[in-house]
């Protein structure tokens, strides 16, 4: 009888299972692949067409601020010719309505402040020393045929501070007396003889 001795190391058999696992395995890897190769693509699509509409709305928004700077231009115009027809379209000078104000102050009154509407009312603040002269001057108001009404809205005392070397000396306070602050609201005649236009606005 014979005995067959190899003493090479026999070749192990790839078996099926070892075949087919690692082809799986090149699937995936292939699927993979594939897969992140695609999102790149999309994202890199994604990306221009957000930098796309980026710059377009970049360009719209420079069309429109031209677009405002140029109407900008003609509405300040517009604008100041309607003060300019507006100034033209008051009927009597302020002037000349200060003017007849101020000839009907009694010496010793002085106007604080001045205040024309282009409806024909004015807000006056007037300082008198005593409340004789706000009385005269309140009458001679309401005299005046310019004036359709007058009204005191307040009347206020302004208070005075005696230098201190005379403090305590009643014949030298009589001197500095608490000035009257009176407030008018007037209303004019538009009928008045006041007609002439002037230059001078409020």
């Amino acid at each position: 009888m014979l005995i067959d001795i190899n003493l090479l190391p026999q070749k192990e058999k790839k078996s099926f299972s070892y075949v087919l696992s690692l082809l799986v395995a090149i699937l995936i890897l292939l699927a993979v692949g594939g897969w992140v190769y695609l999102q790149h693509s999309q994202l890199k699509r994604e990306l221009q067409v957000s930098q796309q509409q980026l710059e377009l709305a970049r360009n719209l928004r420079v069309i429109q601020e031209q677009k405002t700077s140029q109407e900008a231009v003609p509405s300040s115009s517009l604008l100041l010719e309607e003060k300019v027809k507006w100034l033209g379209a008051i009927p009597i000078s302020t002037v000349n309505i200060l003017n007849h104000l101020v000839q009907l102050l009694p010496e010793r009154g002085f106007f604080l402040q001045y205040q024309y509407s282009a409806e024909g009312e004015l807000s006056i603040t007037v300082q008198f020393d005593t409340l004789r002269e706000v009385s005269g001057y309140v009458s001679e108001l309401r005299a005046s045929k310019n004036l359709e009404s007058v009204e005191i809205s307040n009347i206020a005392t302004s208070p005075v501070t005696l230098p201190s070397y005379l403090e305590g000396d009643q014949e030298a306070s009589k001197q500095y007396m608490p000035r009257y602050i009176a407030q008018f609201r007037l209303k004019l005649n538009q009928e008045a003889d006041l007609t002439e236009k002037g230059e001078d606005a409020p």
